[in-house]
């Protein structure tokens, strides 16, 4: 309804506005949108229909909470808009707010259709029914808390903010608000957040240890310790907390920790287990570090190795950096004797509760940058550390006691512990049903492939990748990953190509995903697509090289150092494939140009792809046996 005060002129241009509004949502060009509907409100704030559809954007948005905000604004300016009272039902519903839905539901029964808002249509405020039949509340909460640990503060900041639009007031939405603005360095505010966090809990310890960690920070340390006293008189159990209090009180002084945390953290020492008994010496008691206990790629590598490990001779110990509501800590938990969340735990908890659970070695299978724990390594709370499947900085590879290879890559490095198996395993469980292609024959030239990441595609690499493609007339190369990286790293990888001349020759990977395929059918996708994967040097991601073997493709990599994570050659000499894995550049092309040679032959690729698949590459359980033999007798040297 328009304003008595409001020129006819501004009325119309603001008509004119929401007009265009309601067409760029059509479109969906949503900036657009918010453009013309905010110039509409500044110009003429006293009508209904600019909050309306600001409060309709913020519903697209995600932002449930903004979205009832702006919608109520709308309400109270004209009650008897029927468009608003229906926006307001839907999103009330969708938020789980199902006695507000209802409330707004009977008003947009008795209200009058605004002719501006008439045409807006928009998937789910269109439907009340559905709306309510699939009502459940709304929480931004574990988006938030897997963003907090991933470190993406500014992600886990908004996502709590969306939050606390929807309904303030709760305690954990505070606590993951305040930890994502300390990780911003935004002190004063998490100060803020912390504060509220008591206010509605006056007795739960993290939020005092979390102003603590602000006050550290603003420089006051007397007031830090005063909250560290508070959190420990209310009486910390829970690991976590011990370690983080621990952690707080080293900041405040490193060498003395409160009596009441002191006391408290050696019940905490005794792991729970899945076995009948733990007693028995010939036990061989394995620890795993881990980062990324979550539904992702790599998780694959843990799974494998604890479920092909042989439970009555084998204890094995989780430490794990766990996602809130992730799944993956429940679904494997059954494959260990125990499994501890150490997300919140400082170095010298995790230590102290390693020594403690009396292991007689340690695999690092840690792998995101900043995910490592140099500190627990270079405390040795193992008599053995063994270095994981991947490329690590040199003061964490010289943590490593050990680096598993297959005997016949052995290079006489001390380091190097030889086995007789694939040195990474994975269980076919993990993997996906793949087609029976041959993009030679489809294609008519053949397909090189390997995978876009800058950490590995170096220019010495890619200078080796045109070789190879000038050696196979015809031959093109197709880039991988392109869903992972920014376009920055897509054009320094092309820049690489450009260098030597072979940038016509190159292609991106276009594969459309859906959102419910997880990363390994992704990367199936991508390697039944190419007739003979490339393995980068001298370091390589060894998932590539299982992924290609499980998809029938050709594999060719380089004898390398373990220390730089070559994995790849020990997992081609496992799977019988010794011909494929180079001694240096010019093997190298040699390969990859015998590989292109066979790509058209359909029997090769299918024959190929069975014969991989009855080695111990993809049997888990005789992999662990070999690696358990190795073990043992290195332990009893």
């Amino acid at each position: 309804m328009a304003d008595a005060n409001v020129s006819g002129t501004e009325n119309q241009k603001y008509d004119e506005l929401i007009q265009r509004g309601v067409a760029q949502l059509g479109i969906n060009d949503l900036e657009g949108m918010a453009d013309s509907c905010a110039i509409a409100a500044r110009e003429v704030p006293d009508r209904p229909e600019a909050y309306a559809l600001l409060g309709v954007l913020s519903f697209v948005m995600d932002d449930f909470g903004r979205s009832i905000e702006l919608l109520t604004k709308a309400h109270e300016i004209d009650p008897d808009m029927r468009e608003c009272a229906e926006f307001l039902a839907h999103v009330h519903a969708r938020a789980g707010n199902l006695n507000d839905s209802v409330y707004f539901a009977k008003i947009a029964g008795t209200g009058d259709s605004s002719p501006l808002l008439a045409g807006v249509e928009v998937e789910g405020l269109n439907d009340l029914a559905a709306a309510l039949d699939e009502s459940e509340e709304k929480s931004y909460l574990m988006i938030a808390q897997k963003a907090l640990s991933e470190n993406r503060y500014a992600d886990a900041v908004a996502e709590c903010e969306k939050e606390l639009r929807l309904r303030a007031g709760d305690l954990d939405v505070f606590l993951t608000l305040g930890a994502g603005l300390i990780g911003l360095d935004k002190p004063q505010r998490a100060m803020n957040a912390f504060r509220a966090a008591i206010h509605i809990d006056p007795t739960n310890p993290d939020a005092h240890l979390g102003l603590a960690q602000v006050l550290i920070s603003l420089g006051e340390p007397g007031r830090a310790a005063i909250c560290v006293d508070k959190a420990a008189n209310l009486g910390i159990s829970e690991p976590g907390l011990l370690a983080k209090a621990a952690s707080v009180s080293a900041m405040i002084n490193p060498k003395t920790l409160p009596e009441s945390i002191a006391a408290a953290w050696p019940a905490q020492t005794a792991i729970s287990t899945n076995r009948k008994s733990d007693s028995d010496a010939g036990d061989l008691r394995i620890g795993y570090l881990t980062d990324c206990a979550r539904n992702a790629n790599e998780m694959r590598i843990l799974e494998s190795m604890l479920s092909g490990q042989d439970r009555e001779s084998v204890i094995s110990i989780v430490y794990s950096a766990n996602v809130p509501g992730d799944p993956t800590p429940s679904r494997l938990g059954s494959l260990s004797a125990g499994w501890l969340n150490i997300r919140d735990h400082g170095d010298e908890a995790v230590i102290t509760r390693m020594r403690a659970d009396k292991l007689d070695l340690l695999f690092d299978l840690t792998f995101r940058p900043g995910g490592e724990r140099p500190g627990i390594l270079q405390a040795r709370p193992t008599p053995l550390i063994i270095g994981n499947f991947g490329p690590k900085p040199g003061f964490l590879g010289a943590s490593y006691d050990r680096f598993l290879v297959h005997r016949l890559s052995a290079t006489g490095d001390k380091r190097e512990l030889p086995i007789d198996v694939s040195p990474l395993a994975i269980d076919p469980k993990t993997m996906a049903p793949v087609g029976d292609t041959v993009p030679a024959k489809e294609r008519g030239y053949v397909t090189f492939g390997t995978t876009l990441d800058l950490s590995f595609l170096t220019p010495a690499v890619a200078a080796t990748y045109a070789e190879v493609l000038r050696a196979v007339p015809g031959s093109r190369l197709m880039l991988g990953n392109r869903n992972l990286v920014p376009e920055e790293v897509r054009n320094r990888a092309m820049d690489y190509f450009a260098d030597h001349g072979v940038i016509d020759r190159i292609d991106i990977e276009e594969f459309e995903f859906r959102s419910d395929e997880t990363i390994v059918v992704r990367r199936l996708k991508f390697m039944v697509s190419i007739d003979v994967y490339l393995e980068t040097f001298p370091t390589g991601g060894p998932l590539s090289t299982i992924d290609a073997l499980w998809a029938g493709t050709t594999v060719v990599a380089m004898n390398g150092r373990p220390i730089d994570g070559a994995v790849a050659p020990s997992i081609l000499h496992a799977a019988n494939l010794s011909e494929w894995v180079a001694a240096d550049r010019d093997g190298y092309i040699e390969a990859a140009v015998a590989a292109a040679g066979r790509c058209e032959d359909h029997g090769f690729r299918a024959a190929f792809r069975d014969k991989v698949r009855e080695t111990s590459v993809f049997d888990v359980k005789t992999a662990s046996r070999g690696l358990e033999k190795a073990l043992r007798h290195l332990l009893d040297r």
